[in-house]
């Protein structure tokens, strides 16, 4: 970071610090917090219209494979009517997930937006199997489940039978 090389302010850091955790959240959020702080700047009670929601795991490998943190940061959105208060981010390092996503993209989870898993189908959720977090992408087929890779660059893990209990949805990518 450039301040590592230059006499930058504490605060000035932290203002840069701020800066990029907001580019690596999703448009259409920055959108929607640049709107509410325009708001707010207009005689609304400062606060109002953001929530905080913790990071609670990283995705390091192309394996897909979450890793979840100990200690949680909170990272500040706007406020919407389309996630749940259970919400958390999950943090992308490498580009092994392009080309949906990219290295140091956050993703918005949201537990209550798992249903039953004909209802997950081809939507991208963190999943618990074999004690594994894993970011996948759901195809349900009656009594198969495959959680493919969303690049396909690997091998899909195929669920059959009574296997198929042992798969829990953590979240849905939103």
């Amino acid at each position: 970071k450039f301040y590592m090389i230059f006499d930058v302010l504490e605060e000035d850091k932290e203002a840069v610090d701020s800066y990029e955790e907001f580019r690596r959240l999703p448009e259409n959020f920055q959108k929607e917090y640049l709107k509410l702080k325009e708001k707010s700047s207009k005689n609304t009670p400062k606060g109002s219209g953001i929530v905080k929601f913790p990071l609670r795991a990283i995705v390091e490998s192309g394996l897909g494979l979450l890793n979840e943190l100990e200690k949680e940061e909170y990272i500040s959105v706007p406020e919407t009517e389309y996630v749940s208060e259970n919400s958390f981010f999950v943090r992308i390092y490498g580009n092994e997930l392009e080309s949906e996503f990219i290295n140091k993209d956050m993703l918005l989870i949201d537990p209550e937006s798992c249903g039953d898993l004909y209802l997950m189908n081809n939507k991208i959720c963190v999943l618990r199997y074999n004690n594994d977090l894993f970011l996948r992408r759901i195809e349900y087929f009656k009594e198969v489940v495959i959680l493919r890779c969303i690049n396909n660059r690997l091998n899909p893990i195929v669920i059959t039978g009574e296997n198929i209990e042992k798969l829990q949805c953590i979240g849905r990518v939103r």
